[in-house]
């Protein structure tokens, strides 16, 4: 056992330094799912109170949850009467993140979109759209707590980790294909979803629901991300620790990840461990060491991120090649001076990202339709992108060459993939309502100039859904030109 014996006033401050048996909240058999991580934190700082979460979600369905989680109880290592305050979630900040389909394991030919979109008040929205399954069948759908690379998504991500798993506590957006093998669905949660929801997973209802396609719901990633947060006590915190405070930075680059603490208002003389966790202050006690490789459920120093304090009072660090997922939520300070196995955890901080989420962004490139031969120049090129955010928002551009001179050509977002009936029909912004009308669609309509080419771009205040999955171009005569695909 490794000890820093460090000058504060008259008496000595001691940390505890890299050593695995200062903490064992990261294991635990508090499974998310099938693919769960989250070790319970110690009894000695239990939380007190449940997230409270009621009603079944269904297509179209809202679950409801409530209730603050609080932590209370006596101090761990003694202190009298002093009651430490009670942590409360992170305030919604209002995002949209979204990902493409992809086929998992020996499974092929699907392929569509899923979106989240967070509200400043609280609430969930998550939509997909899906081509290339069987007609007519009700496919099973959860959000789930990974990305779909690690672990194949991992398991269900779940409103209150602490409670029982079912549709009443997880975001389940089913759903039943049309007879094109189509599905769509938007469900509303009133509950703001945290970053550990990561992904949209779909089951094979003929295999046992096997994971059987996936798609991220991970923020459009942006240079540098900073996520930072205040530290205050925990139950496990003794009244010489009642004034903790300071500050842990959590900076993400291209290169990897630096966590950097600088806390004040530790205890004279107690030795101290700091982690980065899976979940938020208020929830579990910030829940489980947050693992790089979550299969690894092993409390590891070189699978976690551990900021190690060194010369100074209360500043510590750490620095890892591995970016950190959105589930790096917390950083937990544990004292290990107190005789009590585990070690309290005594102070908390949730990692809140800093930066503006960026819009969500989908974009192609396109290809000549059957039509093309003799409805252009030559050979028909077009690029376009669609870009969400959710003020609502939507901004819709387009770059096309090789048509016809001086031509007015109608150009659409439509509501199915290129390779689907060449796009399907137009992408409504009200679904009801069946009829062609340029108010309730998407129209990119321009007149090339001389040679063939053109631009145009479009808004509209609305937030589009998944199923806006491609564009367009269409000759003046009707006839389908090009698509691009909007991936």
């Amino acid at each position: 056992m490794q000890f820093r014996s460090l000058a504060l006033g008259t008496g000595a401050l001691v940390f505890c330094v890299g050593i695995a048996a200062c903490s064992s909240d990261g294991g635990g058999t508090n499974a998310i799912g099938t693919g769960g991580w989250l070790g319970a934190g110690g009894a000695a700082a239990a939380s007190g109170g449940a997230v409270s979460s009621g009603g079944a979600v269904s297509s179209g369905g809202t679950v409801s949850s409530g209730g603050a989680v609080s932590s209370g109880g006596a101090s761990a290592g003694g202190g009298g009467a002093y009651v430490p305050p009670k942590p409360t979630l992170p305030a919604a900040v209002a995002y949209i993140a979204g990902g493409k389909f992809s086929p998992l394991g020996a499974y092929t030919g699907m392929t569509g979109h899923a979106q989240i979109v967070r509200t400043a008040d609280g609430k969930t929205t998550v939509a997909l759209h899906i081509e290339g399954l069987k007609a007519s069948t009700a496919y099973p759908a959860h959000v789930h707590a990974l990305p779909c690379a690690v672990d194949t998504a991992g398991g269900h991500y779940q409103i209150d980790p602490a409670a029982t798993a079912g549709e009443a506590n997880e975001i389940w957006p089913k759903f039943t294909t049309d007879a094109d093998g189509v599905g769509n669905v938007s469900i509303d949660v009133n509950h703001a979803a945290r970053p550990d929801a990561q992904s949209v997973v779909i089951h094979d209802p003929d295999a046992n629901n096997a994971k059987m396609v996936c798609a991220d719901l991970l923020p459009e990633p942006i240079a540098t991300t900073t996520a930072k947060g205040t530290f205050a006590p925990f139950a496990g915190a003794t009244a010489d620790e009642k004034d903790v405070g300071g500050t842990a930075t959590l900076a993400r680059s291209a290169t990897g990840t630096t966590v950097t603490l600088a806390v004040t208002g530790l205890a004279t003389g107690g030795t101290y461990v700091a982690h980065v966790h899976a979940l938020p202050c208020a929830l579990m006690t910030a829940g489980g060491h947050y693992k790089v490789d979550p299969t690894n459920t092993a409390t590891a120093e070189t699978n976690e991120l551990w900021p190690k304090f060194g010369t100074t009072p209360g500043a510590a660090t750490v620095t890892a090649t591995s970016i950190a997922r959105p589930d790096a939520q917390s950083v937990v300070i544990h004292r290990t001076n107190l005789n009590v196995d585990p070690a309290p955890k005594v102070a908390c901080a949730d990692l809140v990202q800093v930066e503006p989420y960026a819009p969500y962004k989908t974009e192609g490139t396109g290809k000549a339709l059957a039509g093309a031969a003799s409805h252009s120049a030559g050979s028909v090129t077009a690029t376009a992108s669609m870009t969400r955010d959710v003020a609502p928002k939507t901004d819709v551009q387009i770059d096309v060459g090789g048509l016809k001179a001086s031509t007015a050509y109608g150009i659409h977002v439509h509501d199915h993939s290129c390779a689907l009936k060449d796009g399907g029909g137009h992408y409504k912004i009200d679904p009801s309502v069946t009829t062609a009308d340029q108010a309730n669609e998407l129209w990119l309509n321009l007149t090339t100039d001389a040679s063939g080419k053109g631009t145009k771009t479009v808004s509209a205040a609305h937030l589009a859904r998944p199923e806006a999955a491609s564009i367009v171009i269409h000759d003046p005569d009707a006839t389908r030109v090009a698509c691009v695909d909007l991936d």
